[in-house]
Order: structure tokens, then sequence, then C-alpha cells
């Protein structure tokens, strides 16, 4: 994939860690950083007050709170699919069925 890229360390076996870097180290050119860099770097590390956050606020409620709305969900899904095996039976009244018995009671 990266074949057009020359890693001078591809293909070599290495048996111990110096060798690993030597070859690193004449692999690539050191970068002297500018001393501006370093100075506003400096200076940010060392002035900058460190953030303190606030202590985050407990998620015992929203947990709480996910695992009724879990049980209930899983409540009413269970109760559907009882409802559709026993529609699916014939064991519940079907529509027609409820038409007549109320169309009866009205004579």
């Amino acid at each position: 994939m990266l074949e057009w890229l020359h890693l001078p360390w591809r293909g070599k076996d290495f048996d111990n860690i110096e060798d690993l870097e030597s070859s690193l180290e004449s692999a690539f050119r050191p970068v002297e950083p500018s001393p501006e860099f370093v100075r506003d770097l400096r200076h940010r590390l060392v002035n900058f007050p460190v953030p303190v956050t606030a202590e985050a606020d407990s998620k015992v409620p929203m947990y709480i709170a996910l695992t009724i709305t879990s049980l209930l969900s899983g409540v009413a899904i269970v109760g559907i699919v009882i409802w559709i095996i026993l529609a699916l039976m014939g064991r519940l009244p079907s529509h027609q069925k409820r038409i007549e018995a109320s169309s009866n009671l009205a004579y």
C-alpha cells in the first residue's frame, strides 16, 4: 500500500532495541524547535493555572430512570407478544364477533 514510502528499516529483523534505535536515528533527521515555541510552551506549562473542573453530578438518577424505562419497555414487549400469540391461536375474540355482540345488545 505504501510502496512509494521509503522506510529503511522495512523488511529487516531486529534482534535488540539498540539496532532498531540506530536504524530509526539514521532514517529521521532531528529537528530543532524554534526558541519562540520553546519559550511559549514553557510559559504555558509554568504560568497557566491547572483548570479545575466541577465534580460531575451523580449519574445514579439517570441509571435508575434508564432501568425503570427498560423494565417497562420489556413488560410492554412481552405483553404485546403474548397478545399476538393468543390472537393467532384464536383465543381472543375477533373484531367481527365483538361488533356482532355489541349490535345484539342494542336491539
